[in-house]
């Protein structure tokens, strides 16, 4: 994980899903969130990522995961919500995804909660 600037991080994320979702996705959000010990208090921060089909309102927006039963790999920015910000150093993330189709199918899932290492 990459600290930008002393600013936000630089999120690498690999996700799966199922291919039975492939080619009917209507929205999707891949989501990040970070919690960082610094000495003044904990830093946190969330990001994501997203997709949305344009016939929901007629605004589309984003790219749409990949569902084909492997692993894939894109990036989220998270931006520290608070004024502590990150710093380098350790850091807990945790992910989550979640897919809906035109079918009304729903896919989700969530990590465990992860030890990570912001470097600048």
């Amino acid at each position: 994980m990459r600290l930008v600037s002393g600013v936000y991080l630089v999120v690498p994320v690999t996700y799966t899903c199922p291919s039975s979702l492939a080619g009917s996705i209507f929205t999707d959000q891949v989501q990040v969130t970070v919690i960082e010990n610094t000495s003044k208090g904990l830093a946190r921060g969330t990001g994501g990522v997203g997709f949305q089909h344009p016939s929901f309102n007629g605004i589309g927006f984003g790219t749409h995961v990949i569902c084909d039963d492997s692993p894939h790999a894109l990036t989220v920015n998270v931006f520290p919500s608070d004024p502590l910000g990150f710093k380098t150093g350790k850091a807990v993330a945790t992910g989550f995804i979640s897919i809906r189709t035109f079918a009304f199918q729903q896919f989700s899932a969530g990590s465990e909660p992860a030890s990570i290492k912001v470097q600048g």
